[in-house]
């Protein structure tokens, strides 16, 4: 695996976060990392923006519906937290994305990473 997680909780929420990747998450990487989610026990796993590959701000490349869809079927939330790079806050589909998303309580984009609730991603 080419990142580094640390798996953190409370009473009310295990969450895994990536803190290091080596290379832009791929699609194998978010299998592994559901994997390793599943694993530890976490309910939330916890994607920095500056972690993932570029495809998965492109809707087309499959990348975002693929692990949302995986952490849907496995019944973890997800929280993609930092600033989004200038072709995903350029997209219409994208931006459209994220505003439904986080109507829900399955994914969550946060732009600040800083500890606190609202980086803990989504609830319920």
């Amino acid at each position: 695996m080419g990142f580094t997680t640390t798996i953190d909780g409370s009473d009310e929420e295990v969450a895994i976060r990536v803190v290091r990747a080596d290379e832009p998450l791929g699609s194998g990487d978010l299998v592994d990392l559901v994997g390793e989610a599943l694993g530890g026990g976490a309910e939330l796993v916890v994607i920095p923006t500056d972690a993932l590959d570029p495809a998965f701000f492109d809707l087309r490349s499959g990348v975002a519906g693929e692990l949302v869809q995986k952490c849907a079927t496995y019944g973890l939330r997800l929280a993609i937290v930092g600033p989004l790079p200038a072709v995903a806050r350029s997209s219409r589909a994208f931006n459209a994305f994220v505003s439904e998303s986080n109507r829900g309580s399955q994914v969550r984009f946060e732009p600040d990473v800083s500890p606190g609730p609202a980086s803990g991603g989504p609830s319920g």
